[in-house]
């Protein structure tokens, strides 16, 4: 079977979304081809790189009043939607990718990749079954603009109601979760792991996703050097290497020796799987990742809106705790530190959400449809 597999940088949630769903087709024999539909166009892959990072720390509110506002756009208007002219520059690469690969299956893990799909469906005939996959708990804007492709895959039925009102039929929703790598979710013991990473002791262990789109990076890590002194904290820079070099120069001036700083680790599954605790954003690959691997979640603060929506929904269901402010996030610490009931019923709810096998389960109902 061939698979094309399209995805897009706007963070690398989505390409940790496409990695997921490759290992898997993989693990069945089949042949994969990868593409990152901003391959053509270096200007515009550099602008959806950065762009949505910038927008996330420098001009929030700006982000959000324009998501809102597309965001209420009727999804009868999906032909007019702008996400068509976001992608006009690139959709003659991927028609002529999709018409010399001949795959059996395409999936997409960005709503611009289905876009580009959906407008093919629309004025060709496409042999192959087409699926789009929802990267958050909840439809972004312009997701009635790939109202051709066969399937939308959604992370659960959180987003079923608003999918029906973007236009997509019962029998094109499928809720299989969000596709995550098989190393997240393979049970691995906390003594194990930190034994691969030569932490041989019991201290309590914190784990922070730091990066360039964290507003006031630094701020969190200083108040976990400051109220937990005798804890440790794992600060994970995601290739931030701006954020690297500021830590090590706080940790020098302070002369702390409670913080692990990391500007990139490939082993991100073994970090989680060694740490009591994870503080992070609220993106749906890291949430579903960090749901997979029992580990309770602390969901940061002042977020954009999409983030917003699926930190609000797991709280709702008591499968993480959040904070707003430094005061809120130690209270929220000290109460899983000293509340074991707390602490083991949000792995208990977390794994109630979480879908474990969803690139497996993908991989299968692909090759079903062939």
């Amino acid at each position: 079977m061939k698979v094309l597999i399209l995805t897009m940088t706007c963070g690398e949630g989505h390409n940790s979304i496409a990695k997921a769903v490759k290992e898997a087709f993989e693990n069945s024999g089949d042949e994969i081809s990868l593409i990152n539909i901003y391959r053509s166009n270096k200007k515009l892959y550099s602008i959806n790189e950065k762009g949505y990072g910038f927008c996330k720390k420098y001009i929030p509110h700006i982000y959000e009043k324009v998501w809102l506002s597309f965001k209420k756009r009727a999804p009868e208007k999906r032909d007019t939607a702008a996400v068509h002219k976001y992608v006009k520059k690139v959709q003659k690469d991927i028609f002529t990718e999709i018409e010399s690969y001949q795959p059996d299956a395409i999936v997409c893990t960005h709503y611009y990749a289905s876009t580009i799909v959906s407008d093919y469906i629309k004025i060709n005939k496409l042999n192959a079954k087409s699926y789009a996959i929802l990267t958050d708990f909840l439809p972004h804007p312009f997701w009635e603009a790939s109202i051709y492709v066969d399937y939308v895959i959604s992370p659960n039925s959180f987003s079923h109601e608003q999918l029906l009102k973007k236009g997509f039929s019962e029998g094109q929703i499928k809720e299989l979760g969000l596709p995550i790598q098989k190393k997240f979710s393979t049970g691995l013991l906390r003594a194990e792991a930190r034994k691969e990473l030569s932490l041989n002791d019991d201290l309590f262990t914190m784990l922070l996703f730091n990066d360039r789109s964290s507003r006031k990076p630094l701020k969190v890590l200083k108040a976990l050097v400051k109220y937990y002194p005798n804890d440790r904290v794992i600060n994970l820079c995601n290739g931030d290497k701006k954020l690297y070099k500021k830590v090590n120069r706080y940790c020098a001036r302070k002369k702390t020796k409670n913080v692990i700083n990391i500007v990139f680790s490939n082993d991100v599954e073994i970090v989680m799987h060694a740490s009591d605790i994870i503080i992070t954003k609220a993106g749906c690959a890291t949430l579903c990742e960090g749901l997979a691997s029992g580990v309770p979640m602390l969901i940061r603060e002042k977020m954009t809106l999409n983030e917003r929506e699926n930190k609000q929904l797991l709280l709702k269901n008591n499968a993480a705790l959040g904070f707003e402010n430094i005061k809120e996030m130690c209270a929220c610490i000290d109460r899983l530190k000293s509340d074991k009931a707390l602490y083991n019923s949000c792995i208990e709810n977390a794994t109630k959400i979480a879908k474990k096998n969803a690139a497996r389960d993908l991989a299968d109902f692909v090759k079903s449809n062939a």
